[in-house]
């Protein structure tokens, strides 16, 4: 319409533009036609038992997000836990149809400082990790694991 000033298109979260990730990539994950529930989580965030981990109001830690996902949502399809840059303690465990994702192009990286468990419990599950560093292990992650039974 005339004399309308132009229209700013809102972008996805995570998203400079509508192609151009910024802070949490979407993985691509084949084979899944349901919706991922997604979970975030930055050190600046909030373990409060009252948060449920939105883009928003981000979880401070990566084992509050395996709880709300475990035993509050207890999601029956995958869930993609985005994590953006900063240190994070390890001793968790991935359950099936767990993606925990770092930002894919920050200049800063998501340290995991421990060990990070994987429990899938049937053949056809499926848990992944992408664009993360383990100290555990002291390697670097940078596109997405599958790990089955």
């Amino acid at each position: 319409m005339e004399g309308l000033p132009p229209q700013t298109l809102i972008n996805a979260p995570g998203y400079i533009n509508q192609s151009t990730s910024y802070f949490y990539p979407r993985p691509e994950i084949t084979g899944i036609n349901t919706t991922l529930g997604q979970v975030y989580v930055t050190p600046e965030g909030s373990d409060d038992p009252a948060n449920n981990g939105v883009i928003t109001s981000p979880f401070a830690t990566i084992n509050a997000a395996i709880f709300y996902i475990t035993q509050i949502l207890v999601a029956t399809t995958p869930v993609c836990i985005f994590v953006s840059p900063g240190t994070y303690s390890g001793g968790f465990t991935l359950n099936d149809n767990m993606y925990l994702i770092g930002p894919a192009n920050s200049p800063e990286p998501v340290i995991i400082s421990g060990s990070i468990f994987a429990t899938p419990a049937s053949s056809d599950a499926t848990i992944g990790l992408q664009n993360l560093l383990s100290m555990d292990c002291l390697s670097q992650v940078p596109s997405m694991t599958q790990m089955s039974n």
